[in-house]
């Protein structure tokens, strides 16, 4: 029966006007929601479930009065995968830390710090720098290695190219690849390492001979590096006895389940383990994990076979929220917010726009925006090279390395090694770079040389495994 009761109607308008208020603000909000997460995924169109993700999640509370906020907000993106919904949000410039470390303890009478001591690739040259690792403090004092040691990785280990051929004798290139094409690449790659003809050996017994005959027996042993753990699965999936049984792979802590496995935090007991072949992705490998033979105290691994190009996935969020970090850190204190705030949507909107694939970033500074993208690419690469090699060089061991993925050098893999060049082939990029910080002769130039001269050197010594060619 319809309620004739006027004060009871009022009431009810009321109450429905308040209710549509809130749905009509909660509406306001989703489309706000929609419309950015829609921008974001359409600047994304190669986004995958496989592909590791390093975006920053929110900082711990006890930081966050410390943390100034993202200038562009929080920066957000969602991911839909086996039936859940996971959201990864950046919302503070995390790098601030340790540009204002001096000073964030001067309360009560504390005294600031007066050292802060970084890993040696956190400084990346004068300009142009790395986005995720450079430090933006100038070092005033260098922790030099001994000489001799140092001598010894950079003018003694040896660096080769070797892409892989499949089944049709076609050069197996795995970066650039998407989806399921590339894991078959990874899974062909795997097979032609296996593949030996009638009199002939398989690449992976040539590059173990070559490390007994080089650095000895004791460090015959081979580091397999990928891009993911989905991809280093996929390496071992396809391996062929008698090498299969010889290997295990890396997987990320708590996914630990049969004994070809070997947990993320667990990766010190290798070793022990009696296998030879170790198949890890680079963020789980590069960095704080040293593997030395239990025997000797040598370096267990004597040889490194990269079987990806290292290459951030050209929808990776980390270039857009360090490009945004690090472009905007040196403005604040010195500018106003709004400036502070249109530089960040500038740098934001730039790495939107352009895709991180390394052949088609521009070579000089983004037009009207003075944003540089590739130098700052190639640095990058610089350093996650230079952090794998050290699993191999502890103490200042020689260590060999082996590009499988066609993609580092792809004319070279096409029989046209005159059509390399430092705009295509990553290798030959940070060749260049390092070479010309290191040939300027400034003060950064002596840092520049002790902390990438041992992929520097190497990399000027570069050889085709199979033809012998300096490339």
């Amino acid at each position: 029966k319809r309620d004739t009761d006027q004060s009871r109607f009022e009431e009810n308008q009321v109450r429905f006007e308040e209710n549509l208020a809130k749905l009509l603000q909660l509406a306001i909000y989703a489309a706000h929601f929609l419309g950015a997460l829609g921008k974001h995924l359409s600047a994304r169109q190669r986004a995958t479930t496989h592909i590791d993700t390093s975006f920053p999640l929110t900082p711990p509370r006890d930081f966050k009065v410390l943390l100034p906020n993202s200038p562009v907000g929080s920066v957000t993106s969602a991911q839909f995968k086996d039936g859940q919904l996971r959201v990864f949000r950046g919302i503070a410039l995390g790098r601030s830390l340790l540009r204002d470390w001096h000073s964030i303890f001067s309360i009560d009478d504390i005294a600031p710090a007066h050292l802060m001591v970084t890993s040696a690739t956190s400084y990346s040259g004068l300009s142009e720098q790395s986005y995720p690792f450079h430090v933006q403090l100038p070092p005033t004092l260098l922790i030099q290695p001994p000489v001799d040691k140092q001598q010894a990785v950079a003018h003694h280990s040896e660096f080769f190219y070797c892409p892989v051929l499949d089944e049709k004798t076609k050069p197996i290139f795995v970066s650039g690849r998407q989806g399921e094409k590339r894991y078959s690449s990874v899974a062909k790659m795997a097979l032609g390492l296996c593949h030996s003809e009638i009199g002939s050996q398989s690449l992976f017994d040539q590059f173990q001979s070559y490390l007994e005959n080089t650095v000895g027996i004791d460090r015959k042993n081979l580091l397999i590096v990928t891009n993911s753990y989905a991809e280093s699965k996929a390496f071992y999936v396809a391996l062929r006895p008698p090498f299969k049984e010889k290997a295990s792979y890396v997987v990320a802590d708590g996914q630990w389940a049969t004994e070809e496995q070997v947990a993320r935090s667990k990766l010190t007991e290798f070793p022990r383990q009696d296998r030879e072949l170790l198949i890890a992705p680079m963020g789980a490998i590069s960095r704080a994990v040293n593997l030395m033979h239990p025997s000797t105290g040598e370096p267990f691994f004597g040889g490194i076979a990269i079987a990806v190009r290292q290459h951030p996935s050209p929808d990776d969020h980390q270039a857009i929220v360090s490009a945004v970090g690090k472009e905007v850190l040196d403005m604040m204190g010195r500018s106003s917010v709004t400036d502070i705030q249109r530089r960040a949507r500038t740098v934001q909107n730039v790495f939107l726009s352009i895709p991180q694939i390394f052949s088609k970033l521009p070579e000089s500074h983004v037009s009207n925006a003075n944003i540089s993208m590739k130098l700052p690419l190639v640095w990058t690469l610089a350093v996650n090279l230079t952090q794998l090699i050290g699993r191999s060089t502890r103490g200042g061991r020689k260590s060999v390395i082996w590009f499988l993925d066609a993609a580092f050098m792809p004319e070279t893999a096409n029989g046209n090694p005159s059509g390399d060049m430092p705009n295509n082939s990553v290798l030959l990029a940070v060749r260049k770079l390092l070479g010309n910080a290191i040939n300027k002769g400034d003060h950064s130039a002596q840092i520049i040389e002790t902390l990438y001269g041992p992929i520097y050197h190497p990399l000027t010594r570069l050889k085709h495994f199979i033809h012998g060619a300096k490339l």
